[in-house]
């Protein structure tokens, strides 16, 4: 019998989902009954890994789900002068969180970077809520010894000079907005509601950070391993690293087409492995497919003219793949969605855009990389710097040649020691994040 519940509310992205499922399997041996909440798209992972899903009828508010597509700036500034639109959003999902509340009753509520914003609803609703934030991104808080986790740097003197750029930048921006639309800026109208819902100063808006809206004290999940991350990086007070992430027990679905591929590459002990994703949701990243489909055009470049090197392409439900499927190129298996652990297990380069779930199943999976970073916006090209710094691969960019690209992956063909320092790295993370440190963890503090 259940005697605690916990409720994971998240979006429907992948890269976010698959590094909670140690976690919540480890909630449900130490008694805890879970549930995730989402819109309905989530039932694909809740089913596919025996999870309960709770309906939502409204998608986390933030300020991309607020922001106006395809408008004219002046739409768009009409959009975000008119009365109460966050508010409205924030009232519609408070309403949809105090049904999950009623209905569930969890004990402990886990939320998604994208979904921050719910905690205001949440602790209004309920204050003795244990609430914690789920982060998986590193370089996102301020700190003098390591740069922002958007830029492609290593620690030095001028790491320091990048945050303070970068949070200047930030600030210029907000005093532009809230005088653009009149104080009614997306910042300002929240603290509103954070005033009117009465909560306590100590959960301030955090200012000197990247990405999403956050928090300050808010305890928060962290989901990478400090080994990864810079030397010398120190947790923030109410921050926990958890585990990596990586779910060797996830459940994939691998097609006979991708075994005969497999089978038909290991043929040959000539032949080898490039698995190439640029994540699942590329459409987010990239303003224009044309940059995607122009990647996906040198990859079929290098492989017409490398016989041995047999690639498996995912690139995401909206590209067409019988574009790809029917070029008459053996040494080519193009995928709108590939086993992704499944395939790491054979191949012996990576090519990914660097998100951080992503990184950790190449590294668990002891495959080296080459990180293309799809803009300057996240954290891939921080990402990109610490597989660099750790020589667990190379970095890249979209805009490279079909022939650099063929270089650098025969540069990691030819240097076995990063396919050394990878599996010496796996090694040390397989020792550490085990089961039962992810169960102390959840332990110390309260779960």
């Amino acid at each position: 019998m259940f005697e605690r519940k916990a409720v994971f509310i998240m979006p429907m992205l992948w890269g976010h989902l698959n590094p909670t499922i140690s976690m919540a399997n480890a909630l449900v041996n130490k008694g805890y009954k879970v549930n995730y909440a989402g819109i309905k798209q989530l039932v694909r992972f809740t089913i596919k890994h025996d999870f309960k899903l709770y309906l939502l009828e409204t998608i986390a508010v933030n300020r991309y789900s607020l922001a106006p597509e395809n408008k004219s700036r002046l739409s768009k500034w009409l959009a975000t002068m008119r009365n109460n639109y966050l508010e409205d959003a924030y009232h519609r999902r408070k309403a949809d969180l105090k049904k999950l509340i009623e209905e569930l009753n969890p004990d402990v509520v886990f939320l998604d970077e994208f979904c921050s914003l719910d905690f205001i609803a949440l602790y209004s609703l309920k204050p003795s809520l244990k609430i914690f934030m789920l982060q998986g991104k590193m370089g996102m808080y301020y700190s003098k010894k390591t740069p922002p986790g958007n830029y492609f740097a290593f620690p030095n003197g001028l790491s320091a000079c990048l945050w303070k750029w970068e949070l200047t930048a930030q600030s210029l921006k907000r005093s532009y907005k809230k005088c653009l639309y009149m104080g009614k800026n997306f910042e300002s109208r929240l603290e509103k509601i954070m005033r009117a819902e009465q909560i306590p100063p100590k959960y301030s808006i955090n200012y000197k950070k990247l990405f999403t809206t956050s928090f300050t004290n808010i305890p928060e999940i962290l989901f990478y391993a400090t080994e990864f991350d810079f030397p010398d990086v120190s947790p923030l007070p109410w921050q926990t690293h958890l585990s990596p992430g990586v779910a060797s027990e996830r459940r994939e679905f691998v097609t006979e087409e991708v075994l005969q591929f497999l089978t038909l590459a290991k043929a040959s002990e000539q032949n080898r492995i490039v698995y190439c994703s640029l994540g699942t949701v590329t459409d987010i990243h990239l303003t224009e497919n044309s940059a995607r489909a122009s990647f996906i055009d040198k990859i079929m470049q290098i492989a017409t003219a490398n016989a041995h090197l047999f690639f498996i392409i995912s690139f995401g439900e909206d590209l067409q793949k019988q574009k790809y499927s029917n070029i008459g190129v053996k040494n080519l298996l193009a995928l709108n969605f590939a086993p992704q652990l499944h395939i790491l297990k054979y191949a012996d380069i990576f090519i990914t855009h660097g998100g951080s779930n992503s990184i950790f199943e190449s590294i668990y999976s002891k495959t080296p990389m080459i990180v293309f970073p799809l803009n300057n916006e996240w954290d891939q090209n921080g990402n990109a710097a610490r597989v660099v710094f750790y020589r667990l691969g190379l970095k890249s960019d979209l805009e490279a040649s079909a022939e650099r690209i063929a270089l650098q992956i025969n540069y990691l063909l030819v240097h076995i020691s990063f396919k050394n320092t990878v599996s010496a790295f796996a090694n040390r993370l397989k020792e550490k994040y085990t089961d039962d440190y992810i169960i102390n963890k959840l332990n110390e503090i309260g779960i």
